[in-house]
């Protein structure tokens, strides 16, 4: 009798062992099934995620040169080296060293040297069409203006560093607000000569010098007074920001409408230009 009942109560535990293991293969099954209706990322959406975030569209910039010599010292690589001042290539906004030559009078020469491609350049019917590649060593340009787009962190270092002491200031606060006419024809020059650097453009021979010419010292007053909005006769950090703003929101045909102006307008242009190259 007591082995019968032995044999019922392990028959009993059996049966309770399987109906649990049966239940855990069915909550295992529910979550499976839930993980498995989990919508799947499609490839679609892989290559979009990847194109947004690797790859950027190349930029170009297309050249029209006349007879004569087009003034740019190219490496092995096609790539702009040097542009020579009072040439063709100097007269070209934005070309910059750097800036990868693709395309002569139509014809694709991505895939050659230098040495390949000089007949082509020599021979080829002008006015004469390159079109170029532009450099990414400046950062992200503005869809709107074409330009690089500018860390004020570092610009507002280097405006600090032409900030004189005030004779009639007192305690702590012994700095003048802003940079004067002289200040400010030197840091346009440091500036204009720094652009011209880095974009492979050769440099006036005496460009520092001219920042204390005359006319050098009327184009910084002029431009200060364009600019001066509290009337202090100095150009304040605030007053630079409104102006850098207020210039480079406007496009490259904005500009050039600007500048056609005249008198201090072509001025202001390249100082914002030069600006957004150097920083």
């Amino acid at each position: 009798m007591d082995d019968g009942l032995d044999g019922e109560r392990i028959e009993e535990e059996k049966g309770e062992e399987e109906k649990k293991e049966d239940e855990e293969d069915q909550e295992q099954s529910k979550k499976t099934t839930r993980i498995d209706l989990l919508p799947p990322t499609t490839s679609e959406e892989t290559n979009e995620s990847t194109t947004a975030t690797i790859l950027t569209p190349p930029e170009y910039l297309t050249a029209v040169f006349n007879d004569g010599p087009i003034g740019i010292k190219f490496n092995r690589e096609l790539e702009v080296e040097t542009i020579k001042k009072d040439s063709q290539a100097n007269e070209i906004a934005g070309l910059s060293r750097g800036d990868w030559l693709v395309t002569i009078a139509g014809k694709d020469v991505k895939n050659q040297t230098f040495n390949s491609i000089t007949d082509l350049l020599s021979t080829s019917i002008r006015p004469m069409e390159l079109i170029f590649e532009r450099t990414t060593k400046f950062g992200e340009r503005s869809e709107n203006t074409g330009l690089p787009k500018i860390k004020m962190d570092d610009l507002e270092i280097a405006f600090a560093a032409f900030i004189e002491e005030d004779e009639n200031g007192d305690g702590d606060d012994n700095m003048k607000k802003g940079i004067g006419c002289e200040k400010f024809a030197q840091f346009m020059i440091e500036i204009h000569e720094r652009s011209l650097a880095l974009q492979g453009r050769e440099i006036e021979s005496d460009l520092k010098g001219n920042a204390t010419s005359t006319s050098t010292l009327i184009l910084a007053q002029r431009l200060i007074d364009a600019h001066d909005d509290n009337g202090d006769e100095l150009l304040e950090w605030n007053e630079l920001i409104k102006w850098i703003e207020g210039g480079l929101s406007m496009s490259n045909e904005e500009r050039e409408a600007y500048r056609s102006r005249g008198g201090h307008c072509p001025q202001s242009v390249d100082f914002l230009e030069d600006i957004s190259i150097c920083f």
